[in-house]
């Protein structure tokens, strides 16, 4: 499925500063650690593309731009279809993997460079016709490597989604990728769903559970066993009983509790009432 615009993200991808995060789909998907890069904003664009020819910056905006729409467009709107795109296409991410894992709007990987003076519109605009020729085939080769997935179905599935036209009215370069898209998919016989633009919140997958969720939810459902929760308080018992004898004053409270328990607050009249260090209110018999 390749063609020049993704030859050019694998020439320079490594120059972009990046995050791994580990995989964090079910087994049957997981097959590579996700690859972030922009973090939120991409503040950091005009460093990440510093080292990129300029004349091979277009080339490898847009092909970054149609992997990543291509992802994030499968996962939030062809979901069953997700897995089998997975083990076949680079997992890159535009976003960020810290924190509760942000993903960024794709539109932005060709606004953001042109908003902050990186890349200029035109020289984008100049390569639409033959970046949308190499989008189309790029679709219709789908089915070698992702069973089900032809190219009605996959554009069908991103023109659903609630952010297709993000920035189409202030972007001239969205403005000219999505017209001469419709147009030659028009050409093509393409049956032209309603695209979706009401929304500015697009291909914005569910976030996956945390470790920490993940771990919560094991830790519920070992509750209901009766000999983890035995061994549970066991332990408890034991790492308060290993403080109570390694702690200065509170070395006799477990036999000042057990006392108490079987002959009340106050011996005879040898004993006294002093205050547990570190607590309030509380009572032990000192002999």
């Amino acid at each position: 499925m390749d063609n020049d615009f993704i030859q050019a993200v694998r020439r320079y991808f490594s120059m972009l500063r990046i995050e791994i995060s580990g995989p964090s789909l079910p087994a049957g998907i997981r097959r590579n650690v996700e690859v972030f890069f922009g973090r939120e904003d991409w503040k950091d664009v005009a460093s990440d593309l510093h080292e990129i020819p300029p004349a091979d910056r277009p080339r490898f905006l847009l092909g970054l731009f149609l992997i990543v729409v291509s992802d994030q467009g499968i996962y939030a709107n062809l979901r069953r279809l997700y897995p089998r795109w997975r083990r076949r296409a680079p997992v890159l991410k535009f976003g960020s993997a810290h924190s509760l894992r942000r993903f960024e709007n794709p539109f932005r990987i060709l606004t953001i460079p042109v908003d902050r003076g990186v890349q200029d519109a035109e020289s984008l605009i100049a390569l639409v016709p033959e970046f949308v020729d190499a989008w189309i085939d790029f679709a219709r080769n789908l089915p070698r490597a992702v069973p089900g997935l032809d190219a009605q179905t996959y554009f069908d599935g991103l023109r659903n989604d609630t952010g297709w036209g993000y920035c189409r009215r202030r972007s001239r370069v969205i403005r000219a990728i999505l017209e001469t898209l419709d147009s030659r998919l028009q050409a093509a016989g393409h049956r032209m769903a309603p695209a979706r633009t009401e929304g500015e919140l697009p291909f914005d997958p569910p976030l996956p559970p945390s470790v920490a969720d993940r771990r919560r939810a094991r830790f519920l459902a070992n509750l209901n066993d009766p000999d983890y929760v035995r061994d549970l308080v066991d332990a408890i018992s034991d790492a308060i009983r290993e403080v109570q004898e390694n702690t200065p004053g509170l070395s006799g409270l477990s036999t000042a509790a057990r006392r108490s328990g079987s002959g009340g607050h106050r011996t005879g009249g040898r004993g006294r009432m002093v205050q547990v260090p570190g607590q309030r209110n509380e009572e032990e018999i000192v002999q």
